[in-house]
């Protein structure tokens, strides 16, 4: 490779006159397209052989060598202006020497397109419709941080929740959330889902602001079987035949809130399919394994063939085990023309109001899930 790189620029070193742009950067692409071509050789050494025999690594050079020259004619890694200079000729302006992650300036004739996020299994009806949507408008373009890390900004919740205190307007507002970003946020995912469906949600008051009721709240309250402010209807204890047919049929949605033991923390999700239900005999929900969406740590995300384990119980694919009860609940559609249903006192002045910059300590005032 460094021979060629010498004699394109002895070629152009016994000319009398500069070397074209063009010729300068075609020279340059290929030579970058040759060390990267040799990467790619060093990198599959590395790893088991992929089987084929000389025929198959004789296809993998070539394939090799076509994806290399085309990331060098797209931008490549950075190296053609380089060697465009040594060569004497002048960088393009659409050539940059790049310090961060490879980008690509132009498509890839061989492309490896990364499948996007699924936001929803199979397309169901109604209530799970309903569910099916909300969650791929914030799982999708309009709101990829969910998707992608879980982080949020003040309009990600458009609720425009509001109530007249004494001490100035309690609005509900993320930014009155605090402590969010880090936090799992799995009670303000599966809420705001809920509501942005048409379903009716809690809404509890802080020192700053309204906001959604913590995962372990909700679940307490579920164990009662009756659910302040009557948002919703407790069903833990029906089949998972019944709930399943429900769910794909849309004339019920529902959501699963789970209480943490010792260490491990509370949850919350929305079921699109339900799988099987395993109860005690007392009727306690000891598994459910469920297809559906929850806001995890690194991020919200439509998960397949998900368990979750009471305490003590641990086992099923794709598992979160340590809960300390789990339950079931029927969401309610609105019907009086606002989602939320406040379930405790009035909120203090909200924080959104009192400055533009929210404070940087969220400790006693964040209900987010930990």
């Amino acid at each position: 490779m460094i021979e060629a790189l010498a004699a394109a620029r002895a070629e152009s070193a016994g000319s009398d006159r500069a070397p074209s742009e063009g010729a300068a950067r075609d020279a340059a692409q290929q030579f970058e397209s040759l060390l990267v071509q040799q990467l790619f050789r060093v990198m599959r050494r590395s790893v088991p052989s992929m089987g084929g025999g000389r025929a198959g690594g004789m296809y993998l050079d070539m394939f090799d060598g076509a994806l290399a020259q085309d990331l060098a004619k797209a931008g490549g890694v950075g190296l053609t202006p380089i060697f465009e200079r040594a060569l004497g000729g002048e960088p393009g302006a659409s050539h940059t020497v790049r310090t961060g992650p490879l980008s690509l300036a132009a498509p890839l004739s061989h492309p490896f397109p990364i499948e996007p996020a699924r936001t929803h299994g199979a397309p169901a009806a109604g209530a799970t419709a309903s569910l099916q949507a909300a969650a791929s408008e914030l799982l999708g373009s309009g709101a990829e941080r969910w998707a992608r890390d879980g982080s949020l900004q003040p309009q990600d919740l458009a609720s425009n929740f509001a109530t007249q205190e004494p001490g100035g307007i309690a609005r509900f507002n993320v930014r009155d959330a605090l402590g969010y970003h880090g936090y799992y946020k799995c009670n303000l995912f599966a809420f705001e889902t809920a509501r942005r469906a048409g379903f009716e949600v809690p809404v509890v008051g802080r020192p700053a602001g309204w906001g959604f009721p913590s995962a372990d709240r909700v679940t307490g309250d579920a164990q009662d079987r009756e659910l302040t402010g009557h948002w919703g209807h407790v069903v833990t204890g029906e089949s998972a035949q019944d709930l399943d047919a429900a769910a794909r049929g849309g004339g019920r949605a529902f959501m699963l809130t789970g209480s943490g033991h010792g260490e491990h923390r509370g949850h919350m999700a929305l079921v699109e399919r339900v799988h099987s239900i395993d109860y005690d005999e007392g009727g306690g929900l000891r598994r459910i394994v469920f297809d559906g969406w929850e806001a995890r740590a690194e991020g919200a995300q439509h998960l397949q063939r998900r368990t979750w384990n009471r305490y003590g119980n641990p086992g099923g694919e794709n598992a979160r085990n340590g809960f300390e009860g789990i339950e079931i609940i029927e969401l309610k559609r609105s019907t009086h023309g606002r989602a939320e249903v406040p379930i405790s006192n009035g909120a203090g002045r909200s924080i959104r109001d009192a400055s533009r910059s929210a404070p940087q300590h969220p400790s006693g005032i964040a209900e987010a899930d930990r």
